[in-house]
């Protein structure tokens, strides 16, 4: 599977922008390369470097451009690497209104190729004097539009096949300081194939699946004087599976997890809920599922799912609250016979911190689904 550390440090390092060249001069290409494989390793010592800079027209072209491979990071290295017209200036330390790069190779626990990539309206900031190293990306110093990878095939230590992936595609915009308020992108077509489920109790094949294919988009917004996070969408669709869609609005998220950093039950706490709505709308994967479990039970598919139905009243009794569990049930029934969609929504009254709705949950489990004012449905126009 892909690791985060390399999509969210090699992919955001895939980026910088360049929204002003006022005042901007022309930079010599070692320190055009230097400045750029610097950033893209986060500062680290040794873990950005390259072969060759050289001028060619406008451009500068870097050889054997490599970022990461230290304290146990996975390493990339782009064979051929072009800086467009880039520039310097009083605020940036480097600007270009493209970077591209091309026959790409990751190697580390993750290995695999990246044919291309690219960087849109790129701006480098400067490295701030006696910053220390950032192995995690936390302080991005490189800012952008759009940043784009196609062609990846990559494989985890010992997998018996790669993760392929056709093309990324990250846009940004609204930055405060170096971080993007703003931000859309996707994943297209990205392939798990049925050989990395080997050994495993579940495979893809016992559904009809050759290989699991997913795409995923998100568009969200987050306000840096409210802190609120707008999900206007993260979708995840499988193909010809279903579609899971997920979106909401989120209180006091941290505007830079460098300056605000805390540990994830502590972020959980603080987070403040406003709304919250999943929804997965089916294209054949829950048929294919109780199409198989009922093969397991030796009865048929409608029976095995009027059996479920029927079962639902008596596995919710634990909740404790009769009106949800009857609302569940219900939803859950209709689904479950005829599988179209289900959504859960979470819409409270006021907003609830999570320490509010961890408190409820620990002293007064029945009453949280009333709290969430959560509302289960089954089979409704979106």
């Amino acid at each position: 599977m892909l690791p985060t550390r390399m999509t969210a440090s090699a992919l955001v390092g895939l980026v910088a922008v360049a929204l002003s060249f006022d005042s901007a001069a022309a930079i010599e290409p070692q320190a055009a390369a230097r400045i750029l494989a610097t950033a893209l390793a986060n500062g680290v010592e040794n873990a950005g470097h390259f072969e060759e800079a050289t001028q060619e027209g406008s451009d500068v072209v870097v050889k054997g451009l490599t970022f990461g491979g230290e304290s146990g990071e996975n390493a990339v290295r782009f064979e051929r690497t072009v800086i467009a017209s880039p520039a310097e200036g009083t605020e940036f330390a480097l600007t270009s209104p493209k970077i591209t790069m091309s026959s790409g190779a990751v190697t580390g626990e993750t290995s695999g190729t990246v044919a291309e990539a690219s960087i849109t309206n790129a701006r480098i900031l400067p490295e701030p004097a006696g910053a220390a190293p950032d192995p995690a990306g936390r302080n991005q110093r490189i800012l952008y539009d759009s940043a784009e990878a196609s062609g990846l095939s990559l494989r985890g230590e010992d997998a018996p096949a790669d993760v392929t992936i056709a093309r990324i595609v990250v846009n940004t915009a609204n930055y405060t300081g170096s971080m993007p308020q703003e931000s859309d992108g996707r994943i297209e077509s990205l392939v798990i194939p049925s050989a990395l489920f080997q050994g495993l109790a579940f495979s893809p094949q016992m559904l009809g699946y050759d290989s699991i294919v997913l795409d995923v988009s998100w568009d969200g917004r987050l306000d840096a004087e409210t802190k609120l996070l707008d999900i206007q969408k993260l979708d995840v669709t499988m193909e010809n599976g279903g579609v899971l869609t997920f979106s909401g609005q989120v209180g006091n998220v941290p505007l830079s997890p460098s300056a605000e950093s805390v540990d994830a039950a502590g972020l959980a706490s603080q987070l403040v809920v406003h709304k919250l709505t999943l929804r997965y709308e089916d294209q054949s994967l829950a048929r294919r599922v109780l199409d198989d479990q009922a093969r397991r039970q030796g009865v048929p598919p409608d029976q095995y799912a009027q059996q479920l139905s029927a079962a639902l009243p008596f596995l919710l009794m634990t909740l404790n609250n009769p009106e949800f569990q009857n609302q569940v049930a219900g939803a859950v029934g209709s689904f479950l016979t005829d599988p179209q969609s289900l959504t859960v929504e979470i819409a409270p009254a006021a907003p609830l911190t999570g320490a509010e709705i961890l408190e409820v949950a620990a002293t007064a489990p029945q009453s949280l689904p009333d709290k969430l004012n959560a509302k289960v449905t089954a089979n409704t126009p979106e």
